[in-house]
Formats: structure tokens, sequence, C-alpha cells
């Protein structure tokens, strides 16, 4: 389901209705992640791998972070590209591709992980770990397998009419080795477009 020409049909057809593409949906999701994150983040080196249309790389590059953005779709590519002149920008389909890079303090990956088969989870765990500095931040955002929404429509999400994977499991996938799971809890959200609360899984990792 991981695939460009996927994602670049899901904006070619959304990309102005798209709800995780609005201020107020990334506003909700930047409150959510900043819970996780240390108070003060001014002057870290953050990557947010699948950022969308980048907004919320942007509010977090406001508290002072030097934000650098990835993105498999061709179409958000040439939008990042046209609108965030300061962040380095990656085009790529795994983030073992992206180099040269400087090791990060804090890697954001928000919805990646439930648009991934969980087959290759691991694969991306392994090359987030080759990014991160020792001690450094991977936090991951997916949707819960209690949210209401996926539930009610057997995980077939209507913008990308493919099957969306909760990330519950994900801990079965993480090597010990590699990393400490700090936070693995549910959050509940509440998105103006949906009746109900969503429940979101978010777990903190840290790199041993």
């Amino acid at each position: 389901m991981y695939s460009r020409e996927l994602w670049d049909s899901v904006y070619r057809k959304h990309k102005d209705d798209a709800p995780w593409l609005t201020d107020a949906c990334c506003d909700i999701y930047t409150r959510a992640i900043s819970k996780y994150l240390p108070d003060n983040i001014s002057g870290a080196h953050l990557l947010d791998y699948g950022c969308g249309n980048g907004r919320i790389a942007a509010k977090l590059h406001e508290r002072g972070a030097q934000t650098d953005l990835a993105e498999i779709s061709h179409l958000m590519i040439e939008y990042l590209r046209g609108n965030y002149k300061s962040s380095e920008i990656f085009e790529v389909e795994y983030p073992q591709q992206i180099k040269p890079f400087i090791p990060y303090d804090i890697i954001i990956t928000w919805m990646l992980f439930c648009n991934i088969v969980p087959d290759f989870w691991g694969g991306f765990l392994n090359g987030f770990y080759e990014l991160l500095k020792p001690g450094g931040i991977l936090l991951i955002g997916g949707w819960d397998d209690e949210d209401p929404i996926n539930i009610r429509n057997h995980n077939i999400v209507l913008f990308t009419e493919h099957q969306m994977w909760p990330i519950n499991p994900l801990p079965e996938h993480i090597d010990n080795n590699k990393f400490e799971i700090l936070v693995n809890e549910q959050v509940r959200i509440k998105l103006p477009f949906y009746p109900e609360s969503r429940a979101v899984r978010c777990y903190k990792l840290i790199k041993k």
C-alpha cells in the first residue's frame, strides 16, 4: 500500500479535501505530538517522515526545531519545495534512502505505520534507528485497534480506498537491543470531521 503511485493518486484526487491536510487537523495532531516531545526543542534536528503538506513540522519549526521533511508523493514534494525553503526535503520510499543526513535528535512519523503492511514495519524501524543519534527519540502515531471509524469501515479508509492497520502490534516488531519503549498508550482525539472521538496509539521510542 505504501507506494508513490498510490499516494500521488490520493493527493491528485483529495489535495483540496483530505482532512489530514487541514489546519484544524494539523493543530490537533501537533498538540498530541507535543505531549511526547521535550518542552524545549529549540535547535533540535527533527525529521517529519511522511509529512504530507508539512504543517506539523512547520508548527515545530516555530518552536525552534530544525526541521527536515520526507514524503513519498511527488505531488506533495512539489508542494513542499515551493513552500518550505528553509527545510531539507527528501523524496523517498524508505528511510534508508535519506542520504546524506545529519543524525536526528527526533523523528516523527504520524500515521505512517498504519499505511504499511506490518511485514515491513521492522525494516522501517531499522531505517529510523540508523537515522537517529544515540538517545534520539522516535515518535510513532497511528490508529488504535479501538478506533470507532476504522472498526465501522473494517479498516478500509474512504480517501485511500485501501486497508489500514492498527499499530497496536508494533512492539512485536521492535528490536529491544536497539530501542527502549518509553510510551505505549492510547489517546483520544476529537477531529471536526467525525462524530466520535478517534482512538490513536502513540509510541515513544528512544535509541539505545
